[in-house]
């Protein structure tokens, strides 16, 4: 698809350069689709991927790629449609292309069409127009391949003029009737047409307002009481679009916050799940479509959010849907506010089915924006690590389902390949030595992530604890290479309260060899983020080392400060490190003080 994209640029590019040549090169792609027709039952674009071993099949079998390299090269030259070009291609386009049989091919037309109308509809929407309601107007397909095709374009056809109407005169009625059209039309079975409704309705509601409240209500009534899958959730996908239209106020102008709650509260609404189904595939569109602007509603719709983890699979899966949606908008005031409630939740709750939906929504956060998932992993994960050891089962598979999606987002290939084992050694401790292996065998080429190091941290804190002096010892190494493999080491800053005591601790170990890997762990995390990240990290291992003196007591004596020689041969090995690691600037500053 990369390859067929930068074609059609450089072919809008070369009309650019020499625009007498556009009617030809229109002329041509027209050709080149009706030359490549669709074989029923065998161009499928999942195909694409075999298309290389099998190149003695090309001729045919992959026409679909050709009738799609066709829309896209149009989508790029949109500018360069002259006046006299656009009744042509646009007749053009709804005889078949907006319908291809296969997906992507219509759906790479149909935003094609939609971008010509962009370009094109100010100057030449009264020719446009014609053209599309004629063909809606009057189906004429023979046979059962063409009705199927026909049908798929007319609703193609529907969306694109709901892209018409924002240039057509409110004089008329033409976008009222548009709009009812295109409100019909949510009912069908396509995703895809859904979505691109949505994104139509904004601009056309603009010049309804006087209608807000008929659409709305007619909207809201889908949603609570219509039967059919595709009805309930295009009529989600509607809500949206008119209440991105209307703007943020008209949420509560028409109360329609309140109402979609009521219909996902089970203490209201007991025995209706498709309108609680319905109501959370609002949530998410709203999230979907609104973004950021529609965190301030989230904290509100938390509780009933985590109260439809207890219901039936498809509540489930739809609340699923509306946590995705929630995170991946949520801001870094956002996490600040749901974090704390959704880890109260799982505090307080006396019933598992709550705790184990304030996990499931945990386990959401995984589809935070990379800046925000570093900001609350550090959070998140150890506190699904303590959920693990809970006595009901199914929250305990809940945190490992939860701690699932947070391997999924991943991006680092080489830890992203050793994900189950570092998952099974959180969850279970004697897989931690075996984990740890998988680690120092790995040879890293590319940055550890804000996902990766979030597993990593709290197997690391684990091998620090064990009673193993060679799990130690390698724990230490890998902590100590940490700062060279993270790609920032802002990322590294939440983890060092759950790493450093230790480590500080096995700087008093009574073996010398832990001693000295911890010590250079510490030296190398200096190293690698300075030492404005270890405030007091050099004056409390100087007081280990050199032990001040200590307080009077009573009587005007002094109390000795108790301290073994291997505590104090410890700190210094420590601090020695850490003095070596911030340069010679560091020692020379130093060096008064350690001979006093």
């Amino acid at each position: 698809p990369h390859v067929r994209q930068s074609a059609a640029r450089a072919i809008a590019l070369a009309i650019a350069e020499v625009p007498e040549s556009a009617e030809q090169v229109f002329e041509s792609l027209q050709s080149l689709y009706t030359e490549n027709p669709t074989h029923f039952g065998s161009d499928n674009p999942l195909s694409e991927r075999f298309s290389l071993l099998n190149e003695e099949s090309s001729e045919g079998f992959y026409s679909w790629m050709v009738r799609e390299g066709v829309a896209l090269t149009l989508g790029e030259a949109a500018a360069m449609v002259s006046a006299d070009d656009v009744e042509l291609l646009f007749e053009f386009l709804v005889t078949r292309p907006l319908g291809d049989p296969v997906d992507a091919v219509k759906d790479a037309f149909l935003n094609t069409t939609l971008k010509l109308i962009d370009e094109l509809g100010a100057e030449h929407a009264n020719s446009i127009f014609p053209i599309l309601e004629d063909f809606l107007a009057f189906p004429d397909a023979q046979g059962e391949e063409e009705v199927f095709v026909q049908d798929r374009a007319r609703q193609s056809c529907v969306v694109c003029l709901g892209g018409l109407a924002q240039h057509l005169p409110v004089e008329g009625g033409k976008p009222q009737e548009i709009m009812d059209r295109l409100l019909a039309s949510l009912s069908t079975p396509s995703e895809a047409v859904q979505q691109s409704i949505s994104k139509c309705l904004p601009g056309l509601v603009k010049v309804q307002k006087d209608r807000a409240e008929e659409l709305l209500s007619r909207l809201l009534q889908v949603i609570a009481e219509a039967s059919g899958h595709a009805e309930r959730r295009g009529a989600a996908y509607g809500l949206a679009g008119l209440v991105k239209g209307l703007g943020l106020s008209s949420l509560k102008q028409h109360q329609i916050i309140p109402k979609l709650s009521e219909m996902v509260d089970p203490k209201v609404n007991k025995k209706n799940n498709l309108s609680r189904e319905a109501a959370l595939w609002a949530f998410e569109c709203l999230c979907k479509t609104m973004g950021r602007l529609f965190e301030p509603y989230v904290i509100h719709i938390l509780p009933l959010l985590l109260e439809c983890f207890n219901a039936g699979e498809a509540i489930r899966e739809a609340a699923f849907g509306a946590a995705d949606a929630i995170m991946s908008q949520l801001s870094g005031q956002g996490v600040k506010l749901v974090l704390p409630a959704l880890l109260k939740s799982i505090d307080e709750a006396d019933a598992w089915r709550t705790k184990q939906g304030a996990i499931d929504v945990l386990g959401a956060m995984a589809h935070c924006a990379p800046r925000q998932l570093s900001q609350c992993l550090p959070t998140v994960v150890p506190r699904l690590c303590e959920t693990l050891q809970d006595t009901h089962p199914k929250v305990k598979a809940a945190s490992l389902a939860s701690l699932e999606r947070i391997g999924d987002v991943i991006r680092n290939p080489e830890i992203k390949e050793i994900s189950k084992d570092l998952l099974k050694a959180l969850s279970d401790a004697s897989y931690t030595s075996k984990a740890l292996q998988r680690l120092m065998d790995m040879a890293f080429v590319h940055a550890v992530d804000a996902p990766s190091l979030a597993i990593i941290m709290p197997i690391l804190q684990k091998s620090l604890k064990d009673r193993s002096t060679e799990t130690k010892k390698c724990g230490c190494q890998i902590v100590g290479s940490m700062c060279s493999l993270i790609g920032d080491e802002k990322d590294m800053v939440p983890y060092l309260p759950m790493v450093l005591p230790e480590l500080q601790e096995m700087l008093m170990d009574g073996i010398p060899e832990v001693r000295a890997v911890a010590a250079k762990a510490i030296g190398s995390l200096v190293r690698g983020m300075g030492e404005a990240a270890f405030p007091t990290l050099v004056s409390d291992l100087l007081d280990r080392a050199c032990p001040p003196p200590g307080a009077l007591d009573d009587y005007g004596n002094e109390v000795k400060v108790s301290s073994t020689t291997v505590e104090r041969a410890g700190a210094a090995q420590g601090l020695s490190e850490v003095i070596a690691g911030l340069g010679m600037d560091k020692f020379a500053e130093m060096m008064p003080e350690l001979l006093q």
